[in-house]
């Protein structure tokens, strides 16, 4: 069991270093708003975000955790996925709604921000591999949705 929580701990740990590298106000350049294909990241990041949740209030050591901290830990983790949960769904809302990079901005800041406070939590908590296979394709889509709020500074700058 050991093992399967390490697994967590690693794709968190990975998705914190993820978003430190490249935040959402990076000063390097992000590619061109496509409205449609960011909607679509959104939902994707919606539905996986909601079956990691899923799977992790299955895991049987969220199920069975015994001792006082553990169980504190565990409602933490569990809480930070489900802010996490309404926040990407918020943000997929918005950008179906045919909201503005600018107007989606700080939601998508929002879900950075839970993504990172489930990093700290999934560090604190062992959960088990079976979560991570939804951790792992969530960040993966996280960091493409990222990529298109990058502030682009070569367009922006004024001579």
């Amino acid at each position: 069991m050991a093992t399967k929580t390490k697994s967590i701990l690693t794709t968190l740990a990975i998705l914190g270093l993820s978003l430190s590298v490249t935040g959402i106000a990076a000063s390097e350049g992000g590619k061109t708003w496509d409205s449609d294909r960011v909607s679509e990241l959104a939902d994707e990041l919606t539905q996986q975000i909601k079956d990691m949740r899923a799977a992790a209030r299955m895991d049987p050591q969220v199920i069975s955790a015994g001792t006082p901290a553990k169980q504190r830990t565990t409602h933490l983790f569990l809480d930070a996925l489900k802010k996490l949960e309404r926040a990407t769904a918020k943000l997929a809302r918005q950008l179906a709604n045919e909201e503005t990079r600018q107007q989606t901005a700080g939601t998508a800041r929002r879900v950075d921000s839970l993504l990172k406070d489930a990093t700290e939590q999934g560090r604190k908590l062992n959960s088990s591999q079976w979560t991570s296979q939804y951790a792992d394709p969530a960040l993966a889509l996280a960091s493409q949705l990222r990529a298109f709020y990058q502030e682009n500074t070569d367009s922006t700058s004024t001579p």
